[in-house]
């Protein structure tokens, strides 16, 4: 009963769905526990814009199909459009990709990658080996530094040779992004028409972006102020399956949050970052720690030398007590047979 209060009721609130779209409508004229799916893109000052989004029961192949072929429909999309997409590489979406929209490039988001190796290869070493493939611009110098990271750690090597680089890695991606990097080039340096606007294409275009933010979502009233929808007919609340376990209440952090640990003075630990010698220039120890290995080796062997003469010093010991009673015995013998006398 407490539950419900706080919560609300799962199937009362899918009753009131249409009366929530009434209100939407009305206050911006035109156009329960669940997992939100997103697609956001760029406009034409290189900032982050939502385009679409849905409430779906969880991230599977179904439900990613049916959030592209909607996105599609909205953005005028078809299956041989030329699009880019990036992803964090979630099992659902790259089969729902190849279906929907076949021609398009599926690029993985750098920094899941990044968060998803940190579990085993943490340090900033590793980090700048990975970008170094991922900004690679030719296959040859993907190569090279595919190489620098087998010497280096041949099982991370293997974890990244089951990424395909087209996805990862500048080295391996279409000549289209190619040809946009070489336009780039050329008008920073002056080459051609000095008129930037030839250069790119409409969606980097002033009156574009102002075109973008030209609509804007107002809002709305509290549930007692929402007009009655006038349809017959109510939504009923699909089936839902609880999640086995108690409810988390915080979110899941990332390798890099659970990390990130302070110390008494308030800064961060240098926990899972690598430290190079200024003396030997080797990683995994600093100049304050150099020698230590030598010394407590000599120490354990100097340790071993007086625990063998410790044994030594024993054994004459033994030798001598032993030599003792002999004596005393010996003298004790003499003296009764020169009392027998």
């Amino acid at each position: 009963m407490a539950e419900k209060k706080v919560l609300g009721d799962y199937k009362a609130q899918y009753g009131s769905l249409r009366d929530y779209i009434e209100e939407l409508v009305r206050s911006n004229p035109g156009p329960f526990p669940r997992q939100i799916l997103t697609a956001v893109g760029m406009d034409g000052n290189n900032g982050i814009y939502p385009l679409a989004y849905s409430l779906v029961e969880a991230e599977t192949t179904d439900n990613w199909t049916w959030f592209l072929e909607c996105l599609g429909d909205d953005l005028d999309l078809h299956s041989n459009s030329n699009f880019t997409f990036i992803s964090d590489r979630q099992k659902g979406i790259i089969p729902a990709l190849q279906k929907v929209f076949p021609s398009a490039e599926h690029r993985y988001c750098l920094i899941h990658i990044h968060e998803n190796m940190k579990p085993r290869w943490r340090g900033v070493v590793f980090k700048n080996m990975l970008q170094k493939c991922a900004f690679a611009t030719t296959p040859q110098e993907f190569e090279r530094s595919m190489k620098e990271i087998q010497d280096k750690d041949t099982s991370l090597y293997d974890w990244l040779k089951e990424i395909p680089p087209k996805h990862w890695s500048r080295a391996y991606f279409s000549e289209k992004w190619v040809d946009e990097a070489c336009i780039y080039d050329m008008a920073m340096k002056g080459i051609g028409d000095s008129i930037p606007e030839k250069w790119v294409d409409e969606a980097y275009y002033l009156e574009t972006w102002k075109k973008v933010y030209s609509k804007t979502l107002d809002p709305i009233n509290s549930m007692d102020l929402w007009p009655m929808s006038k349809c017959p007919t109510t939504l009923t609340a699909p089936k839902y399956h609880k999640q086995i376990g108690r409810p988390k209440k915080y979110k899941k952090k990332s390798a890099e949050e659970l990390s990130q640990k302070l110390s008494k003075g308030g800064k961060l630990t240098r926990e899972g970052g690598s430290v190079k010698c200024d003396n030997c220039k080797q990683i995994g120890h600093n100049k304050r720690s150099y020698g230590k290995s030598k010394g407590e080796a000599a120490k354990s062997k100097g340790k071993g030398k007086r625990d063998q003469a410790g044994k030594s010093k024993g054994k004459r010991k033994v030798a001598k007590s032993k030599g003792k009673k002999v004596g005393m015995l010996e003298h004790k013998l003499t003296r009764h047979q020169n009392g027998l006398e």
